[in-house]
């Protein structure tokens, strides 16, 4: 009787352990788009920054400063509105330079590094904006091959994992574990 269960339970358990690497392996598939996509973004997000960051300069020429004296200027002011116009301004300084560096992080990093880069450096703004709009795809890259099998590869290990921990709980939950009575141990 065990026999002619073992067949639809290994069967299950094929079919199973392969659509979990699969799964695993589109996911991962649509990383580089993703970051991509993300990139662009995040760039757009900069390009506007810079053209506000040099109106801000055009300003403190007209006035005879630099930027950091202009900006200054206005949040030391005992006037509430320019006061709160200066934080507004350093805000706006502070955002371009944090997105700027990123920006460049990314664009620089290898394609193996990408990944890290992007996880070091994530603006979620940008990730967030980015998801919302975000379409998966099937990508013919190399990039996109190594991430797909990079997925692949985890998911059989996620697969394994998740087995084991449910035998084990199985068997502990079944009274049929090590180091119970009559437990005998079966390697195949």
């Amino acid at each position: 009787m065990n026999k002619i269960l073992a067949y639809p339970v290994r069967l299950i358990d094929t079919l199973l352990d392969r659509a979990v690497s699969i799964v695993c392996a589109v996911v991962f598939a649509q990383i580089p788009q993703f970051i991509l996509l993300y990139q662009q973004r995040l760039g757009g997000r900069v390009d506007e920054l810079a053209r506000l960051m040099d109106q801000y300069r055009s300003a403190a020429i007209d006035t005879g400063k630099s930027l950091e004296a202009f900006i200054q200027l206005h949040t030391g002011s005992t006037v509430p509105e320019f006061a709160r116009t200066g934080r507004i301004m350093l805000d706006n300084l502070d955002r371009f330079n944090s997105m700027k560096s990123a920006l460049d992080a990314l664009s620089s990093a290898s394609p193996g590094m990408k990944f890290f880069v992007f996880i070091k450096t994530i603006n979620i703004e940008a990730a967030s904006s980015t998801m919302k709009s975000f379409t998966p795809g099937v990508p013919f890259s190399l990039e996109g091959l190594v991430y797909a099998s990079i997925g692949l590869v985890f998911g059989m290990i996620l697969y394994a994992a998740l087995k084991k921990i449910l035998t084990v709980l199985g068997r502990k939950l079944s009274g049929r574990g090590p180091g119970r009575e009559g437990y005998v141990e079966n390697r195949q």
